[in-house]
């Protein structure tokens, strides 16, 4: 799900709208900066990204690039929240869903 944002054309908007986001900056960051830019406090624009940074989070550390101990504290944590990992899912991916439709609303004010 957050692998597909194109990070040159996010920058090339941040930047036209007046922000100087980081060099290093991934496609996430940028969108908190283009949703800055577009007139959302700082703190509601990483607000409204956390959900994907979350969804990241997950896929890097529990399956990918983690050790395994950190993936075990990872899943020990989501079930003591949620109970059942299918719960997690489903609250996650709704969060998602709805930061994804905020943030394409929110897109369509650039021209």
């Amino acid at each position: 799900m957050v692998e597909g944002f194109e990070t040159e054309w996010l920058r090339g908007n941040a930047k036209s709208m007046g922000r100087t986001p980081d060099i290093q900056s991934g496609s996430l960051v940028l969108l908190q900066e283009c949703l800055a830019a577009l007139g959302f406090a700082e703190e509601d624009a990483k607000n409204l990204v956390a959900p994907l940074k979350e969804a990241r989070r997950y896929r890097t550390k529990v399956k990918g690039h983690a050790s395994d101990r950190e993936g075990l504290d990872i899943k020990k944590q989501v079930l003591n929240k949620y109970r059942e990992f299918m719960h997690h899912f489903r609250t996650l991916c709704q969060r998602c869903d709805e930061s994804i439709r905020s943030i394409a609303e929110a897109f369509k004010q650039m021209k």
